[in-house]
């Protein structure tokens, strides 16, 4: 799953160190900027580059230039264990963003494991309490559902166009809020998280640089945006995320994240 952490009472961006989780996913562009006429794809990638057995399976897919959908094709890369492509041909300047939703698999694991599960995914705290249950014997399953997206921009958009910052129709959503190609070294860098339209306040973004295990978090306000100033230059991850109890089985927690990947120069 994407990495987040959700750390109430976060009053600034912070540096925190988390490795890599075991099926973590990415979505990875062929490049952020082309010309008109150009065909690009975006491959669904493990964050620790290493070929997983199964990828995830595709639930949703979406792909936009300027607001507007955009024919694709779906490669499966079953055949050269790579993982899915959804490419398609832009013939007209503007922002392309690539929107997947993704199943990962289920993971099941006993009442002892429940305690560093929940710290791992830095639950709420009432959540955390949960770990105290005296049920010993009880099998817990992790059920994810994750949202993975990029962008590219293509020739020269329309300065009104802002589309980067559109919302995918999902309930748990995050964006840029300022040109994703400018993103600069030591700027501001701002994402805004949203639950089914409104702004998610409290809810802690975090950013890292591919390659590196530590992370930056900082919570959203209360307009649903957190801010960051990033130290170096490359490919970064945001990620956003919300853990609850299933309504249908109290020993099955759900997590739906969202994670958007973006270049720093």
């Amino acid at each position: 799953m994407p990495p987040f952490l959700r750390l109430l009472g976060l009053s600034c961006a912070s540096f925190l160190a988390s490795p890599a989780l075991a099926g973590e996913f990415w979505l990875r562009p062929d490049r952020f900027n082309a010309t008109p006429g150009a065909t690009l794809a975006a491959e669904i990638v493990p964050w620790d580059d290493a070929a997983p057995a199964n990828f995830p399976a595709i639930s949703r897919s979406s792909l936009t230039l300027g607001g507007s959908s955009v024919a694709v094709g779906v490669e499966s890369g079953v055949e050269n264990q790579r993982g899915p492509r959804i490419s398609a041909t832009f013939v007209r300047p503007g922002w392309a963003v690539w929107s997947i939703d993704v199943v990962l698999p289920i993971q099941t694991f006993g009442a002892d494991q429940l305690g560093s599960r929940l710290l791992l995914l830095q639950a709420p705290p009432a959540l955390r309490s949960l770990a105290g249950s005296p049920d010993s014997g009880r099998t817990w399953r992790l059920v994810t559902l994750a949202t993975l997206k990029c962008l590219a921009r293509i020739g020269e958009p329309d300065p009104t166009d802002q589309s980067w910052s559109f919302p995918d129709g999902n309930a748990w959503d995050l964006v840029p809020k300022s040109d994703p190609s400018r993103f600069a070294v030591g700027q501001s860098t701002r994402f805004a998280v949203r639950a089914s339209g409104r702004p998610a306040a409290g809810t802690v973004v975090t950013v890292r640089a591919l390659g590196e295990e530590r992370e930056i978090a900082a919570p959203a306000d209360s307009d649903g945006i957190a801010v960051f100033q990033l130290p170096t230059a490359g490919l970064w991850l945001a990620s956003a995320a919300h853990v609850q109890v299933s309504p249908a089985n109290n020993s099955q927690l759900e997590v739906r994240s969202v994670s958007f990947v973006f270049a720093v120069r």
